[in-house]
């Protein structure tokens, strides 16, 4: 066999070979970005729910929360065969897994943001929910604040959550003054509170609900002054899945398990 005859079974070998991985990657993609609605939920017999495995994140009372996961739960005895139950770390990796078509619906308190609706769909409100200043207790405090025009040329640390940073660069604005806002990459709301009472840091921002179940654990802090307005929290289902959708909402108004809507 000459060689230009083995070149040329080289070359064709090649382009096979290309061929399949472009078909592999373009069906790779195409499962990913496909949009999956109730029909198709239904056809596979599986609905993916994400939750939240920090208790302290929820964002809804110990009570509800357990109520939420009877709910799907029951849902392996309805329409559905099957329910997926998997738990996330922090809202961002499950909002990823969202879009990404691995589960189908967030069931955590997300902030219904501008930035968030540009990617999402929401349910009805879960849940109401405001930032509060996390600070030392006045006492032995002499950096204590009363009123939100104290933060002015003050260093506020925080969480990397772009709910937060959104909001703190409205207070801001709102309060005609300069902040200065500290992001810590890598680090929980959770753990930026402990970082107050410890005086690593001397003031972070965390949502009511969560301030309200950490405050026993750290009794030295306070958060009784709030940050900006009262803003609504909800599950999160992907663009383009309105069954889907409406099958929640539908859910969330005739349970009326959220007691603080």
């Amino acid at each position: 066999m000459n060689r230009k005859l083995l070149i040329a079974y080289g070359l064709l070998i090649l382009f096979i070979l290309l061929g399949y991985l472009l078909v592999f990657n373009i069906n790779k993609f195409a499962d990913e970005s496909r949009i999956r609605d109730y029909s198709d939920i239904k056809k596979e017999n599986k609905l993916r729910v994400a939750v939240l495995n920090d208790v302290f994140c929820s964002g809804i009372s110990d009570e509800e929360n357990e109520k939420v996961y009877e709910f799907f739960r029951s849902l392996h005895t309805k329409d559905i065969p099957e329910v997926e139950i998997s738990s996330y770390n922090n809202k961002i990796d499950a909002l990823k897994d969202l879009l990404k078509n691995r589960v189908d619906v967030v069931a955590a308190s997300i902030p219904v943001t501008t930035d968030y609706e540009n990617h999402f769909e929401f349910t009805v409100p879960v849940a109401t929910d405001r930032l509060m200043l996390v600070q030392r207790a006045a006492i032995n405090n002499p950096g204590f604040i009363t009123e939100t025009i104290g933060l002015e040329n003050k260093c506020v640390d925080i969480a990397p959550l772009p709910s937060i940073k959104l909001r703190m660069i409205n207070f801001c604005q709102e309060i005609g003054r300069d902040v200065y806002i500290e992001e810590h990459e890598g680090v929980s709301v959770s753990r930026m509170v402990e970082m107050v009472s410890d005086s690593t840091v001397s003031y972070t921002i965390c949502n009511r609900h969560l301030a309200e179940k950490l405050s026993p654990f750290y009794p030295d802090i306070d958060y009784s002054l709030p940050i900006g307005f009262t803003y609504n929290v909800a599950w999160a289902v992907r663009k383009n899945s309105p069954v889907l959708l409406d099958s929640l909402n539908n859910w969330i108004v005739g349970n009326q398990i959220f007691s603080h809507k």
